[in-house]
């Protein structure tokens, strides 16, 4: 039982930290980016308010998948064990497939 409650822990702080960048990044007025520490954002999105609204949302709904994938320890460890790793590998391919597109879009 203790593993179910360390694999849903490992993922809700994944989670929590998504969560947090959408939730603070949304309404700010440098853009979000999908690598932490990327400046070049700035000159580049014209419409920077719906811009952080997009990637905001999209974040949000990675945040849930981490959430979703750490409920699946408490059905069974494997089962956890396979949703984080088809998030993780899967998931971010399609957030950065998301992110380019915002990119190209509202620059």
């Amino acid at each position: 039982m203790i593993g179910r409650i360390i694999g849903f822990f490992s993922c809700a702080m994944c989670a929590l930290a998504f969560w947090a960048i959408a939730s603070m990044g949304k309404d700010g007025k440098t853009p979000i980016s999908f690598w932490a520490g990327d400046n070049s954002l700035k000159e580049k999105i014209r419409d920077v308010k719906v811009y952080n609204g997009k990637m905001a949302a999209l974040y949000k709904k990675y945040a849930l998948s981490f959430l979703v994938s750490g409920a699946g320890f408490f059905i069974h460890p494997i089962v956890g064990a396979v949703l984080i790793s088809l998030v993780s590998l899967f998931g971010i391919c399609i957030v950065y497939i998301q992110y380019k597109k915002y990119l190209d879009q509202y620059s």
